[in-house]
């Protein structure tokens, strides 16, 4: 069966994440694939990291259906905002048909952080 490349936009705005009772943050986003995915290839999910002034230290961890699929502490020195894009591969296995759940946490840092332009790039049976 022939396979495409596509894509499918989780949020297309910057969003920050909430504080936690345990002190951490989080924020979750919800997003749905067709019963055409093919599941068992590797996607790759891209995004901004938003780092505002003032901030320092973040260690962040993203999951997709509770699955582990990026990790990273990153060191600021607190002068002067700015964004990177991040792109990270997904596991084939992860992504499910129907509703699939990606949760943005961060476990340190000082300062305030955001996330936006979500995407996830993945296959496609034709």
């Amino acid at each position: 069966m022939p396979r495409i490349a596509d894509y499918v936009v989780i949020s297309d705005k910057l969003f920050e994440l909430s504080k936690l009772k345990d002190g951490g943050f989080q924020a979750e986003r919800q997003f749905h694939l067709g019963p055409d995915v093919h599941l068992g290839s590797q996607s790759i999910l891209a995004f901004v990291l938003y780092v505002f002034d003032g901030a320092k230290n973040l260690a962040v961890r993203v999951k997709i259906n509770g699955s582990t699929e990026y990790t990273a502490t990153v060191t600021f020195n607190g002068s002067g905002a700015r964004f990177n894009s991040i792109h990270e591969v997904v596991s084939g296995g992860v992504l499910v048909h129907g509703t699939n759940t990606i949760t943005f946490n961060a476990t340190d840092g000082v300062g305030k952080y955001g996330f936006g332009d979500v995407v996830l790039f993945c296959q496609r049976d034709i």
